[in-house]
């Protein structure tokens, strides 16, 4: 339908009004039977699927789980690792372990060898210092060191040292030194 508002020559204005046709169900029920036909897609709502619920999402929780599990086993490995480099570089050494004393002779960071050579060495050097003097009525009689024979148990003395936190576990090996 079409109505002249007003004419010209110059100029021409033209309303147009259109007016759709009411839709009763029937026929929008044969619109969505026309659109099944033609296989195209259309938009559900709830109400429309089964039971009155959405369709459900594929669940990815097992993958965030999978990943967090392999990520604390990384972890953990990582940490044992680890903790096994710092027990092997601390615990298997041919040395004696730092703050180990003989005599109030540090040994520590010495080998067996050089231990048992600076043990010695101070022991040589107390030794000439000792001396025994012996008082009968008015004479006295005095031994040195050269007249006396004097003993140090310096081998049992470095074995001993030597095994302080070489026995046990691991743990309790570092625990010691």
């Amino acid at each position: 339908m079409s109505k002249d508002i007003e004419h010209n020559d110059t100029k021409k204005d033209e309303v147009i009004i259109d007016v759709a046709p009411i839709q009763d169900s029937e026929s929008k029920n044969q619109e969505i039977q026309e659109q099944n036909e033609n296989h195209e897609p259309r938009h559900m709502d709830m109400s429309e699927h089964e039971g009155g619920q959405p369709p459900k999402k594929k669940s990815s929780w097992w993958i965030i789980a999978l990943i967090a599990l392999l990520a604390i086993a990384g972890a953990y490995t990582a940490y044992r690792i680890n903790l096994e480099v710092k027990y092997n570089n601390v615990l298997n050494i041919d040395r004696f372990y730092d703050g180990i004393y003989i005599d109030n002779i540090a040994v520590g960071g010495m080998t067996m060898t050089e231990a048992e050579k600076a043990i010695k060495d101070a022991q040589l050097v107390r030794s000439e210092k000792v001396g025994v003097t012996l008082i009968w009525d008015e004479d006295k009689v005095r031994f040195g060191s050269k007249d006396v024979d004097i003993t140090f148990d310096t081998k049992e003395k470095l074995k001993k040292a030597w095994n302080v936190g070489r026995e046990g576990s691991r743990r309790e090996r570092y625990e010691k030194v």
